[in-house]
């Protein structure tokens, strides 16, 4: 992450002196999250399957080094329930999931116009902290068939996002922003544990998927300094 960083400030400073341009432009945006299952294999559990819509809340800034071109970041935090029909285990208990991540992403941007609307495509690359959890409370507590189980999987991971989106003038120091894009976190695999438990052993599953794919769809406001 702190190479992102330091190679972003690098870039940021060569073209602020190659255009000499300061239309620095910092807001934050809320978005709604839809789980995909595109990329997974036949026989892979998909990030749908076990993950619900969610929602989304990031801090985002964009410099504009010329009419056509920007450069920023977007950093958020976003939360997803479980699918209930996924985690339903009829009556041998409760199983509930969540599904957590925070993003620290830098971005570029083209716009096809430089007028009121503003047209563009681009895309964002960077980290993904990942908090999974998933706890399952057995019928039958107390006793030797208690097979409760609890685990929070943290990782993290690189992502990238392809997006796609207008930008609209409100006044001369605040836009509107309006995207969406699909979130592609690649090489997520599965993680089987198993643990001793009561002299039995128990086998736990942390994040039972392949990957966590999402569609990305946000608005939010963005103010020039």
């Amino acid at each position: 992450m702190r190479t992102i960083v330091i190679g972003l400030l690098l870039i940021l400073v060569f073209y602020s002196d190659a255009y000499g341009q300061n239309d620095i432009w910092l807001g934050g945006n809320i978005g709604f999250s839809i789980p995909s299952n595109i990329g997974r294999s036949g026989d892979q559990i998909g990030f749908k399957d076990v993950a619900k819509s969610g929602y989304q809340i990031a801090f985002a800034g964009r410099w504009f080094y010329n009419k056509r071109l920007s450069l920023g970041w977007d950093i958020g935090y976003q939360y997803q329930d479980g699918n209930e029909e996924f985690w339903d285990v009829n009556n041998f208990g409760t199983a509930t999931s969540k599904y957590n991540s925070a993003h620290f992403l830098a971005e570029g941007n083209y716009y096809f116009s430089h007028q009121e609307i503003k047209p563009y495509c681009g895309v964002s690359f960077g980290a993904f902290m990942l908090f999974n959890t998933m706890t399952f409370d057995s019928a039958y507590t107390g006793t030797d068939a208690d097979a409760s189980v609890s685990y929070k999987a943290k990782q993290w991971k690189p992502g990238f996002k392809p997006q796609a989106g207008l930008l609209i003038d409100l006044s001369k120091r605040a836009l509107l922003d309006i995207k969406t894009g699909f979130v592609l976190i690649p090489n997520l695999e599965e993680t089987i544990e198993t643990v001793i438990d009561n002299g039995w052993p128990k086998t736990i599953i942390q994040n039972p998927h392949g990957n966590q794919h999402q569609w990305v769809i946000s608005m939010g406001l963005l103010f020039m300094l």
